[in-house]
């Protein structure tokens, strides 16, 4: 998912989808989201097959925090946000997104 790439600081770095690493934070993306009027938002969490598990796409360690909606994560390889939780959910679905960046 190449959303984020667009953007880029002074040093000519590209954004990439965020990644949420507490509830604090989670609640703050909710917040940002429904001012911008994205009731549903891609995350920068996403499985990687190799791996065999989810991880996040700027190479932030695996934190313990997650915030998945019941029965989740199911069959898709990207993460959106909707409601506050997380759901796995095919990559090719249209939703928001919330972008990350060094500054």
């Amino acid at each position: 998912m190449q959303y984020c790439l667009q953007f880029t600081n002074p040093d000519g770095k590209a954004a990439h989808l965020v990644s949420v690493t507490s509830e604090e934070e989670n609640q703050f993306l909710l917040s940002y989201a429904t001012l911008a009027g994205n009731q549903r938002f891609w995350i920068g969490y996403q499985y990687d097959n190799a791996q065999g598990r989810f991880i996040w796409v700027d190479g932030t360690s695996e934190a313990g925090y997650e915030n998945w909606y019941p029965r989740q994560p199911t069959y898709g390889a990207c993460v959106t946000v909707y409601d506050g939780f997380w759901a796995s959910v095919w990559c090719t679905n249209s939703n928001g997104f919330v972008c990350k960046m060094a500054i």
